[in-house]
């Protein structure tokens, strides 16, 4: 019969960085809670208390559990952690002496889903800025490659911080992570804000336990003078009914208070005049943040989508226009060269490596299309194709839009959650074919749901309408099977070219990283900034220049 296993790694040290004291109590106490549970999972307590944690240490665990074919996998992490839009990383023991010492999250839980396995879940309570030594902590992963590479098991992914941001701990007795403290609230409570009716049954469920701490992270972060507020990143995909963490038993639902209720995060429940105005600066620091998120990401939205409607001027076909920074030179195959925002690609210079005063871009013709690429402080922030062909006017607003929309809210750093996935989804139907941005886009979004079936249809609808599909897609496709299979599979289909020879999305790079058949880009993914679409340090110019002229026409 198949079991559930759980791993729960604390790392209480790495290399230089300062020691986390919540680390060992958080990971023995989230092991205590997966051992207890109904779901009975066998558990593994990873803490560096009397030895190091190290990658060997990891994968013999992994390579273990993998060979049982678990029915469910929970990983639980914490410690120190660094990230960009590349990708997330846990820094072990050693991470400082050795730059491969070092989880590379992405690779590795892509991994695990491959294997086998039915579901997969990630509870990290780790910051996710960055250091000064990042560039060289590659990272390694901690699931081994499948010989034949399987279906995407249903994963669910729970980050205890937005992207660059800190994630914080409490220092006391017990020292502990404000998101962990949140989690196994929700998860032994039971916190009754965290929970739904099924079936009768009281539970806390993957989208029900994503929810409550959305909110409650925010606010128990909040409660703490001085402390940041903390914004979890989450992504659930778990498929019902099999998406449970918790039943609650009856007779323990009255526990709880009431539902939402701030008692459940902090100790002191008298109503003092000092409690309630603690709680209600909690709530407003917490409304706060998520304000000026939205209405900063309501004005990227809308500078992207007018740079995007701006018209090219007359006489330019298949070009690509170059915004928000100051461009000092295009290389192009064949040793062309110029320095002007608007340039033209065409069948012999397919591809560009754009000088900027924000990096490193790379301009790539897709036929039939214009490119506009916006750039920000951190790099390439948007990017959008809109069809040539007239015909496709009353079809380009919506695209426009909904491509700045979506770029916009990955260069605030947040993940794209399910609902919003899904509305991006019915809003542009079968349209991504038309925009290359946005199919790209869609194509990442799928596979981190774990929707092959729809990630491939993307790809088959620009093979089959345009007679190519980008490279990202077939990237996405080929960690899955054979990319072409996975294609035609989808419906009967002509022969058609893959454009482009590396990702143009920055997350790409972690499949890039992880694959031997793209050794010959390692160069070129060592000056990657953090970046949504993928912009390299200026010292990569030579690096970049070459790779045009010599190995894409």
């Amino acid at each position: 019969m198949p079991r559930n296993f759980c791993i729960s790694i604390g790392v209480r040290k790495s290399g230089n960085l300062d020691a986390l004291d919540a680390a060992h109590s958080d990971a023995r106490r989230f092991a205590d809670w997966a051992r207890d549970s109904h779901s009975a999972y066998e558990t593994f307590l990873i803490t560096d208390e009397e030895e190091a944690v190290t990658i060997a240490r990891l994968k013999t665990l992994t390579k273990l559990i993998v060979a049982e074919y678990p029915a469910r996998l929970i990983v639980f992490y914490s410690g120190h952690g660094i990230a960009g839009q590349s990708g997330d990383k846990w820094l072990l023991s050693n991470y400082s002496s050795d730059g491969d010492e070092a989880v590379n999250v992405d690779p590795s839980m892509r991994n695990a889903r491959r294997l086998g396995i039915g579901q997969v879940a990630i509870f990290s309570d780790a910051c996710r800025t960055s250091i000064s030594e990042a560039v060289y902590v590659q990272g390694s992963t901690i699931f081994g490659t499948p010989a034949k590479p399987g279906l995407a098991a249903p994963y669910d992914e729970f980050f205890s911080t937005d992207l660059r941001q800190p994630a914080q701990e409490v220092q006391g007795a017990l020292p502990h992570g404000i998101f962990t403290e949140c989690l196994l609230k929700a998860f032994r409570g039971p916190d009754l804000g965290a929970t739904e009716i099924r079936d009768g049954r009281i539970v806390v469920s993957s989208v029900s336990l994503a929810e409550h701490l959305e909110d409650q992270v925010p606010y128990a972060s909040g409660l703490i003078e001085n402390a940041v507020i903390q914004q979890p990143s989450i992504t659930v995909s778990w498929r019902r009914p099999n998406d449970l963490y918790v039943e609650v038993p009856a007779a323990e639902s009255y526990k709880g208070g009431i539902v939402g209720s701030a008692t459940t995060l902090d100790a002191d429940t008298s109503p003092s005049r000092r409690l309630l105005v603690r709680q209600n600066n909690a709530r407003n620091r917490a409304a706060a943040l998520k304000s000026d998120k939205s209405r900063l990401i309501e004005q990227k939205a809308q500078n992207f989508a007018n740079e995007n409607a701006t018209a090219f001027p007359p006489g330019f076909t298949e070009a690509m226009r170059i915004v928000g920074a100051e461009v000092s030179d295009i290389v192009m195959a064949k040793g062309r060269s110029l320095s002007t925002p608007i340039f033209e690609l065409n069948e012999l210079s397919k591809t560009a490596a754009v000088s900027t005063s924000r990096g490193l871009v790379i301009g790539q013709r897709y036929p039939g299309f214009r490119g506009t690429l916006v750039l920000g402080v951190s790099g390439l922030e948007s990017v959008n194709y809109t069809h040539i062909d007239p015909s496709f006017a009353l079809r380009k607003q919506d695209q426009r839009s909904l491509s700045a929309e979506w770029s916009a809210l990955l260069s605030i750093h947040r993940t794209l959650d399910k609902a919003r996935l899904n509305d991006f989804a019915s809003r542009i139907r079968q349209e991504k074919h038309q925009n290359p941005a946005l199919g790209i886009l869609a194509g990442y979004a799928y596979e981190r749901a774990g929707n092959l079936d729809q990630l491939a249809n993307v790809a088959w609808y620009f093979a089959d309408r345009n007679g190519w599909v980008p490279f990202d897609l077939m990237l996405l496709l080929d960690a899955y099977g054979n990319a072409r299979d996975l294609v035609a599979d989808q419906g009967s289909v002509g022969s058609y070219d893959v454009i482009g020879h590396f990702p143009l999305n920055t997350r790409g790079w972690s499949l890039v990283n992880d694959d031997r058949r793209y050794e010959f880009l390692r160069p070129l993914s060592a000056h990657l900034l953090d970046a949504v679409w993928t912009t390299f340090e200026m010292k990569a110019a030579s690096i970049a220049n070459g790779f045009v002229q010599q190995r894409i026409v």
